[in-house]
């Protein structure tokens, strides 16, 4: 619990300064920022500096955070600040990381559902997000399968119980996931051409 956490570590601020649910957290690091991730918003936190910087929708901005409501968060290779909401898929590039305590707004980069568009992501409720070897974001939506982006490309690819895009289950090709509500994926630590799934 951060309660804990922050005895320990006296730099954290006092906790009405972070934006913490103790219902819920979610964290994601790499270098000097670490993300944190709640039920009330989106906390960066500068391990350099020591400070927070706090973030949530705002209706009157289009490219705030999507939803107040943090479900995952990734830093990718590229050190890419990918966060799943319960509204949609948003990120932070690297510099716009790094110059969070300049840029007060950061314009988040928004991904929801077309439903006029194929090549966009099934759900707007992300549940997990994990990136592969290959630089693609896995991202699994509250029942409505697995998607894949491409960043090249820009395209996502839909995997669910309709679905005819071909995942492999012990060596055999599937042609639809077993189940589409997947709640958590895990790159394999001892094989990198592996992801792993858990739903219910």
């Amino acid at each position: 619990p951060l309660r804990a956490f922050r005895t320990r570590l006296h730099a954290w601020p006092p906790i009405q300064d972070c934006a913490w649910d103790s219902r819920r957290g979610h964290f994601g690091g790499h270098g000097s920022a670490l993300g944190i991730g709640t039920s009330n918003g989106l906390n960066i936190y500068n391990i350099s500096t020591e400070e927070f910087y706090s973030f949530h929708q705002n209706l009157n901005l289009p490219n705030s955070l999507p939803d107040n409501c943090i479900n995952s968060l990734l830093f990718d290779k590229e050190n890419t600040l990918w966060i799943g909401t319960d509204d949609g898929l948003a990120c932070l590039t690297e510099s716009t990381v790094k110059n969070i305590q300049i840029n007060k707004n950061p314009n988040f980069i928004i991904y929801k559902n077309n439903p006029h568009n194929s090549n966009s992501i099934s759900s707007n409720k992300i549940k997990c997000i994990v990136d592969d070897n290959h630089g693609n974001i896995w991202v699994s939506t509250y029942c409505d399968g697995i998607n894949v982006y491409n960043k090249s490309s820009g395209i996502f690819k839909h995997y669910k119980s309709s679905s005819t895009n071909e995942l492999f289950w012990k060596d055999k090709k599937l042609k639809k996931l077993p189940n589409i509500c997947i709640h958590t994926m895990i790159q394999d630590p001892f094989n990198n051409k592996i992801l792993w799934m858990g739903g219910i």
